[in-house]
């Protein structure tokens, strides 16, 4: 799997800023971590996909899955990872860090706490 965030680390000065973000989106349930696209949310992430996938941590046996655009911007995947991340019903892990795609048309959310 290929990851298609930018290989950006979230560090102590960037929470405030990560928090700012995830306001803006209007997100409930997450916060989005990847800094470095915050200023170009309606660019395309990537091509060819069609489902957001999510082993999230803690309390399911199986992975969770909703559709996505096939080209979804980044807006389209804060917004989708929001609801992934609620449907997990976990609450520490919410920090949205990274997306790898699969040969499959996946895209598999990763997050931290």
């Amino acid at each position: 799997m290929k990851s298609i965030a930018p290989e950006d680390k979230l560090n102590p000065v960037d929470v405030d800023k990560a928090i700012d973000a995830a306001q803006e989106l209007g997100l409930e349930h997450s916060q989005w971590s990847i800094l470095a696209v915050v200023d170009h949310m309606n660019a395309v992430a990537t091509t060819g996909v069609k489902m957001l996938r999510y082993k999230e941590h803690w309390g399911h046996d199986k992975d969770l899955a909703i559709p996505i655009p096939p080209s979804p911007s980044w807006f389209d995947l804060a917004v989708a990872a929001d609801r992934i991340i609620e449907m997990s019903g976990d609450t520490h892990h919410v920090f949205i860090e990274n997306f790898r795609q699969d040969d499959d048309g996946n895209l598999w959310l990763e997050t931290g706490s």
